[in-house]
């Protein structure tokens, strides 16, 4: 299943009940169909076209569109946030 990162892959191997033989039958006969059964279909990743402002989930600060990230859920985290959480992630900790 070329082109699947490994949580993709466990997601749809999960949807098969972790039936290899199924997953691979199923790939091999359409993986577009799989995939979109296993929740795993593209989304769109820009914001609401009417929104001027969104409102960060995390700090609920309302902010320019502009000044927001998408993440591949399509959740919009302000860049805020996303620079302190990638901050902390590498950060050695004592």
């Amino acid at each position: 299943m070329m082109g699947l990162n490994q949580d993709e892959a466990l997601i749809l191997s999960n949807h098969c009940g972790w039936r290899d033989d199924i997953l691979q039958e199923k790939w091999l006969d359409n993986p577009d169909k799989i995939k979109k059964e296993a929740g795993l279909e593209p989304i769109s990743v820009e914001p609401p076209q009417e929104a001027e402002e969104l409102c960060c989930p995390l700090c609920f600060d309302d902010l320019p569109k502009s000044e927001f990230s998408s993440l591949k859920c399509n959740h919009f985290i302000c860049n805020g946030c996303w620079k302190e959480y990638i901050m902390d992630k590498v950060t050695i900790k004592e």
